[in-house]
């Protein structure tokens, strides 16, 4: 294989009839173009969500997680007074058990949050490049694939890809083009493992539900499947979500879904 260049790619002419040339056939770029309308709205569902009215299910939710905060508190105020007034040595205790508990839920709600924003950077970017594809922007194009390279800086799997794509920077004049280019050199192996990932959640479903004597069964194992099919996909892609991450990944699959199965019906 060739060493990646490390200066910009002198200009170069051929003719078209040469037969060491090989052209890209318009169905390779094609392939490489965003799907349709719904993979859109679904992104731009997870990037922007709809900002409604009274939500009486989050304002459901979020009362009764204040009320039950509130009863923990007290429950554990009452504990540590008991402890206390048995042994001193016991208060310190319970009080130290109550500081490392609530240091783990902080460092939980901590990275739910970073799997949000990672979700929402993810997507935002996913947008933009979108954008800057649909106007041939070089400016916007660059500053895509710089954040793209920047999305997975910190993996080793990628490091060849992203010198490739790094190279194009300097060489690629067509936003379009270059957004094509980081597409296929940078994601293009991210989608075979993906589309690996696919294949063996489906054989396994095969598998269960024919040999599964209860409908049920079938129903549960897919559901599952699916759920867990949709956060290594999104491992895969670099979003790790947590589980409001997984939650929001879910309903935007599940929007997609029904644009695609209104549109074939």
């Amino acid at each position: 294989m060739s060493a990646v260049r490390t200066e910009p790619r002198l200009p170069g002419a051929f003719r078209l009839d040469d037969p060491a040339v090989e052209p890209v056939e318009d169905a390779a770029i094609e392939a490489l173009e965003p799907e349709a309308a719904g993979a859109h709205k679904a992104v731009e569902a997870i990037a922007h969500p709809r900002r409604r009215g009274v939500r009486w299910g989050a304002l459901a939710l979020s009362t009764g997680a204040a009320l039950l905060s509130l009863a923990v508190g007290v429950a554990l105020d009452s504990l540590l007074r008991d402890l206390f007034a048995r042994a001193d040595w016991l208060g310190w205790l319970g009080l130290a058990l109550i500081a490392l508990f609530v240091l783990a839920v902080l460092a939980l709600v901590g990275r739910e949050l970073a799997g949000l924003f990672r979700l929402k950077h993810i997507a935002r970017l996913r947008l933009e490049s979108d954008d800057a594809a649909l106007r041939n922007d070089r400016d916007a194009a660059v500053a895509s694939v710089r954040a793209l390279l920047a999305l997975y800086s910190n993996r080793a799997d990628t490091a060849k890809a992203r010198r490739l794509v790094g190279a194009h920077l300097g060489e690629i004049i067509d936003g379009r083009d270059l957004l094509v280019l980081a597409e296929r050199d940078l994601l293009a192996e991210l989608d075979a493992r993906a589309k690996v990932l696919a294949s063996a959640a489906a054989r396994r479903v095969s598998v269960v539900t024919a040999v599964s004597p209860r409908a049920f069964v079938d129903v549960l194992f897919v559901l599952w499947e699916a759920v867990r099919l949709i956060r290594r996909l999104a491992e895969v892609y670099g979003g790790r979500p947590g589980a409001l991450g997984l939650f929001r990944l879910l309903k935007a699959v599940i929007s997609h879904l029904a644009v695609t199965g209104s549109i074939a019906v």
